[in-house]
């Protein structure tokens, strides 16, 4: 489940995303995900949309947390 959903977030978004922790848990599973854009607006408004995605094809699985953190280089 979560393979696939990793899959359809990077096709549909152009997003770089990988299971990065927390493996050795079997019940619990920890995803980073990474965008690149414009502006840091367009990027949350991206981000939103990540989520939002994820939420709606997790019928088993729930959100527990959300850390985010932005990085502009202006």
């Amino acid at each position: 489940m979560v393979r696939s959903l990793i899959d359809r977030i990077r096709h549909r978004f152009e997003a770089s995303v990988a299971e990065v922790g927390d493996q050795d848990l079997l019940k619990t599973r920890l995803i980073g995900i990474a965008v690149v854009s414009e502006g840091t607006r367009h990027a949350s408004e991206i981000m939103d949309r990540i989520v939002e995605y994820a939420e709606s094809q997790m019928f088993e699985a729930d959100i527990i947390d959300i850390e985010r953190e932005v990085i502009d280089l202006d």
